[in-house]
């Protein structure tokens, strides 16, 4: 049902097919013309929606508004199975999947695709044949991913997203409490465990905790007899 005649005729597209709207660069068609204005902004490099928190542009206002969700710490998707809540509904896809290997097959067909999609080096699994290719470059020397400004390369595309922020400065995961920024979200969850006082890292061999995995790693060193570096 809608309120308005127009919208309703601008809604049987979805059943039609129709897409009027044409890109004049690519030839990509759109049902409606506010798709297309979106659209064009991929090609002119435009951004006119700013987050009011860390200053970050988006072509999109929906971007925009999922985003506000870095800073709000806002998680309205949670796991079925597990209650873990998540800001944006790809991650909570993401993460289902890590049930997949738990829950029961219900065909021996889905039971050999998992099995046919099993990396030979470290066996892990996955959901389809491209997500393993992707995998296996970490187990090699090839680097397909190169930073254009300092030439850094990386085996994943992900990794090589998160390097650009020591180019860029950018930090949009802000602690709540001493309002400190951070490049990676990880970073952030290491930094509260200050406020918190949680040291989770335990040295094996004295039982002293860090708050850091890093400081554990440089702390073994002094029962190995080799100098640590100032951390």
């Amino acid at each position: 049902m809608f309120t308005r005649k127009g919208s309703l005729v601008q809604h049987y597209k979805v059943h039609t097919g129709e897409k009027p709207f044409q890109c004049k660069l690519c030839q990509k068609a759109f049902a409606y013309s506010k798709d297309l204005k979106e659209h064009s902004r991929t090609h002119t490099g435009e951004k006119p929606f700013q987050c009011k928190i860390c200053q970050k542009l988006f072509t999109r206002k929906g971007n925009l508004i999922q985003h506000y969700k870095v800073h709000t710490s806002e998680k309205p998707f949670q796991c079925k199975i597990c209650q873990k809540l998540f800001a944006h509904n790809k991650n909570l896809k993401d993460h289902n999947r890590t049930h997949a290997g738990v829950r029961e097959h219900n065909t021996n067909a889905k039971f050999q695709s998992q099995k046919s999609n099993k990396c030979e080096c470290c066996g892990k699994s996955f959901h389809c044949p491209s997500q393993l290719i992707s995998h296996r470059i970490i187990h090699t020397d090839v680097k397909p991913f190169q930073c254009k400004t300092c030439k850094k390369s990386f085996s994943q595309k992900g990794n090589l997203k998160r390097h650009y922020k020591v180019h860029t400065g950018e930090k949009p995961f802000q602690c709540k409490t001493c309002q400190k920024s951070f490049a990676y979200n990880k970073d952030l969850k290491q930094h509260y465990w200050i406020h918190t006082g949680e040291k989770p890292f335990m040295c094996e061999m004295c039982q002293k905790s860090f708050a850091r995995k890093n400081s554990m790693v440089q702390h073994y060193k002094l029962h190995r007899g080799e100098k640590p570096l100032s951390v």
